[in-house]
């Protein structure tokens, strides 16, 4: 199985998982270039129960500016 391994930048955050992904997307929103600074953003989702949050604690976020009506 693979182990996927990763934080947020600052590091106050790092989480694992060995699941195999369900998804991986390359996403074009504006949204999503403001927030990596590039032409797109790389995601990958796992199942949630083989989530572990090994240090830190994550806070969420919600986009709220209508980008999501893109991926129609």
């Amino acid at each position: 199985m693979p182990i996927i391994e990763g934080g947020c930048l600052c590091g106050a955050v790092c989480y694992r998982s060995d699941a195999e992904p369900l998804m991986q997307v390359a996403c074009h929103c504006e949204t999503c270039r403001k927030n990596s600074g590039s032409a797109f953003s790389m995601n990958v989702a796992v199942p949630q129960d083989s989530l572990r949050i090994e240090t830190g604690s994550p806070r969420r976020y919600e986009d709220h500016n209508g980008n999501a009506e893109n991926l129609k």
